[in-house]
């Protein structure tokens, strides 16, 4: 059996868009035959969990679980953190998680007993890590980029202000290009810059994918039956995950469809589970006034999903400012076999996969007059509906077993049987 160090500092219980991918492929790498030894965060002690095969690593920031007194040690890490930066010394909130795990590299070796290293970015710390693993312990590393590091970045206010990240991103991207065997990545774009920047680079695009083995059905009691009422769904967050995505120009459409066919607002139902900006639900009052706009708040995955199969229509918000980015939400639409409507830039990863599967329409986000008529066609025309035409064969690939397959076969050529660990 051959073993693997998988680290990602975002993973459950941790709850973030960021733990579905780790998560997935994991079970997936597990399902294949690989002991898969995952190195994680925790906010209490450090727990080894041998049986598990999870080492979550204590990391003293509480950054993602602020409250009490730990507000208040995260506060004063924080404020340490940006001094350094200011005086030109590169420094993150993640230091002291990565720095306790480096620390125990001996006992978490012992733990894993890797054959190879798999690193997933972001936080930068987690390449970091597993770079300095794979050099002293002579590992193969694969390195997964769920998010660019300097192409198109989600820290992009960040690396504007700050020479001193600039620089230090800059080395580290050059360092894990160099330092890894591989790198997947989350999207055809990244794929794509890191090929045209490191001529030699062995990078290949590894989607999330969907698992339709977890979709099964699950009560959802946020709505009733809607019997002729036309569903439009969306499920997730808006700006607070990506400041670019904007409803506007949803919301614009439907307010002209509605003063153009008044009929519309007895047969259109516009449900949003998922969290919100204040700016937002200012922006829905008129269309929840009028009771076209249900907001049925945080949902369960497995509930959000079950709503996804009772739309009509899934709404696609995309990022406006970043071509890269795909979202583990369009895998979820793809596999709630409804159609969708993307609001998207017509070059984004997004927008490419719903093209390539014939799986929607991709609508400018802020053409406001093309998406009230691409949804007067959608919900009037059953002839405009029928004509989408899905390619099951296209979307049958995004499942997320076909996708951890290249992982799969790189793990094969890194590590020949001859090679594996022993004991």
């Amino acid at each position: 059996m051959k073993n693997i160090l998988y680290i990602a500092y975002y993973y459950p219980p941790m709850k973030s868009g960021g733990t579905l991918r780790t998560e997935k492929f994991v079970k997936h790498l597990k399902q294949a035959g690989y002991r898969v030894c995952v190195l994680t965060a925790a906010y209490g002690q450090n727990r080894f969990d041998a049986d598990q095969d999870i080492i979550r690593v204590k990391d003293i920031s509480h950054n993602k679980n602020r409250r009490g007194m730990r507000k208040l040690q995260w506060f004063a890490l924080r404020t340490w953190t940006e001094i350094q930066k200011k005086i030109g010394r590169y420094h993150s909130i993640y230091h002291w998680w990565r720095e306790n795990a480096w620390r125990q590299r001996d006992q978490i070796m012992d733990l894993a007993r890797p054959d190879l290293v798999i690193a997933t970015y972001p936080p930068v710390e987690t390449l970091e890590l597993a770079h300095r693993l794979s050099e002293t312990f002579h590992l193969p590393l694969i390195s997964d980029f769920r998010d660019g590091l300097l192409f198109e970045p989600i820290e992009q206010r960040l690396l504007r202000k700050s020479r001193t990240v600039r620089d230090h991103y800059a080395r580290l991207e050059k360092q894990a290009v160099a330092g890894s065997a591989w790198i997947a990545t989350a999207s055809e774009p990244i794929t794509g810059y890191f090929l045209r920047h490191y001529p030699g680079c062995r990078a290949e695009t590894v989607y999330t994918g969907f698992d339709p083995e977890n979709d099964s059905e699950a009560a959802c009691t946020c709505i009733a039956d809607h019997d002729d009422t036309f569903l439009v769904v969306y499920t997730g967050r808006f700006s607070l995950s990506d400041s670019s995505s904007s409803l506007e120009g949803f919301v614009f459409a439907m307010e002209s469809l509605l003063r153009q066919r008044p009929e519309a607002a007895v047969k259109i139902r516009f449900l949003i589970a998922g969290e919100m900006s204040a700016g937002e639900r200012k922006l829905l009052s008129r269309l929840e006034r009028q009771g076209v706009v249900s907001d049925c708040g945080l949902l369960e995955r497995k509930q959000a999903i079950a709503l996804q199969k009772r739309a009509d229509l899934l709404l696609l918000v995309a990022s406006a400012s970043r071509t890269s980015v795909v979202t583990t939400k369009v895998f979820e639409y793809l596999s709630a076999a409804k159609p969708i409507l993307a609001l998207s830039r017509s070059d984004g990863a997004a927008a490419r996969i719903i093209t390539r599967t014939r799986s929607g329409w991709v609508v400018p986000p802020g053409d406001s007059a093309r998406i009230r008529q691409t949804l007067a066609s959608i919900i009037f025309d059953p002839g405009f509906r029928e004509s989408l035409n899905r390619d099951e064969a296209a979307i049958a690939s995004y499942a997320t077993g076909r996708q951890v397959a290249a992982i799969r076969r790189q793990i094969e050529k890194l590590v020949p049987d001859s090679k594996i660990s022993r004991g």
